[in-house]
């Protein structure tokens, strides 16, 4: 006990006591007033010395999780996924023709996809381009629809070179070097919808009175996830992605730094143990919540998130002096020098 000059002996390790040590009677603990906050992110309320409820936000679920062989609680969140699909996805599509027409079925994703661009009238509106998906009928399928921003940004290949177009040109043939529109609008501006430009797998805001080409997509099957995202320790600094097994650092690194400096902050890291690293753009960008902007990402998980650019370890295949950066106040995707001064923050990452 303090007794033994130790005081630190005092703590019970509830956050819903104080602590202190008597100099003739040896540790006391008292319990909070009730109703104080508690828990993490202050989302629970103290009652008779025990925090309690631990209140997650809307959307969330209080979890029971062993840390280091102690009960402990977490806020889980709930939302859709993409796996951990890698920069260059092979092994997961099927070319099948269906009712004369080809399709492209993607194992991962459950999704099936026009082999080649819906054409017919060439570039479009965002509107006339979500009717025309709306009213296909095609591969014998009339259930097809404009993709959102994940869905079409799953087809780029990171390796390919800007001689032709990011997607696999032997799976989907007659790609162009253009624009091509997703139903997903921006959180931050109504008149204005993602594109992904497929010369160069750019994820970038075009205004919905542009015209764009289309690729239509349709779901297949529903791909089999937990029904609780991320999950972290009250007052903890890593998240747990249940989908992706990833581990993520809550909090950026608080600065903006070059990428090479920031491949060697993740490099020496240590949060539970080492092994941290830049994300590839694939991971970071499935850290973006579409339907928030600055930031564009769950605050409740990444608390204090910079509503700007974040570092990836992805370097461009046709120009190798930049890299792949994920803003994270608009949930656009770009590349940037990677030799020079510039500068930008990072949040790291951990295999699990």
């Amino acid at each position: 006990d303090c007794l033994s000059g130790a005081p630190t002996d005092c703590d019970d390790g509830k956050v819903c006591t104080t602590d202190s040590c008597l100099t003739i009677s040896g540790c006391k603990h008292v319990d909070v007033a009730d109703d104080t906050l508690c828990g993490e992110a202050q989302y629970g309320r103290c009652l008779s010395g025990v925090c309690e409820g631990h209140d997650c936000p809307p959307g969330y679920a209080a979890v029971d999780i062993d840390v280091g062989g102690k009960a402990a609680k977490a806020c889980a969140a709930t939302g859709p996924v993409w796996g951990r699909r890698p920069n260059t996805p092979s092994g997961v599509y099927t070319i099948k023709t269906l009712g004369g027409d080809e399709v492209v079925s993607d194992s991962q994703t459950g999704l099936m996809w026009q082999r080649t661009p819906y054409l017919p009238a060439g570039k479009l509106g965002f509107a006339a381009a979500i009717q025309a998906c709306d009213q296909l009928a095609f591969a014998d399928y009339d259930d097809w629809r404009l993709p959102s921003v994940l869905e079409l940004a799953s087809l780029t290949d990171y390796s390919i070179a800007k001689s032709q177009a990011a997607i696999d040109p032997t799976t989907f043939p007659g790609t162009l070097q253009l624009a091509y529109w997703t139903a997903t609008t921006s959180a931050a501006d109504a008149k204005r919808a993602f594109v992904l430009a497929a010369g160069w797998g750019f994820l970038i805001l075009n205004d919905k009175g542009g015209q764009n080409l289309v690729r239509c997509v349709r779901t297949q099957s529903t791909v089999s996830v937990p029904i609780q995202r991320f999950a972290w320790e009250p007052g903890g600094q890593t998240a747990v992605d249940s989908w992706t097994k990833l581990h993520w650092q809550r909090a950026t690194n608080g600065a903006a730094i070059s990428w090479t400096k920031a491949g060697s902050y993740c490099a020496g890291l240590y949060l539970g143990g080492t092994g941290w690293r830049l994300p590839t753009s694939r991971e970071l960008n499935g850290l973006i919540d579409y339907a928030s902007s600055g930031p564009a990402t769950d605050a409740a998980v990444f608390p204090g998130s910079p509503g700007g650019m974040l570092w990836t370890s992805t370097i461009r295949a046709d120009w190798n002096t930049y890299a792949w950066y994920v803003h994270f106040g608009t949930g656009q995707h770009g590349a940037e020098t990677k030799v020079s001064d510039y500068e930008i923050a990072v949040r790291c990452v951990h295999d699990p």
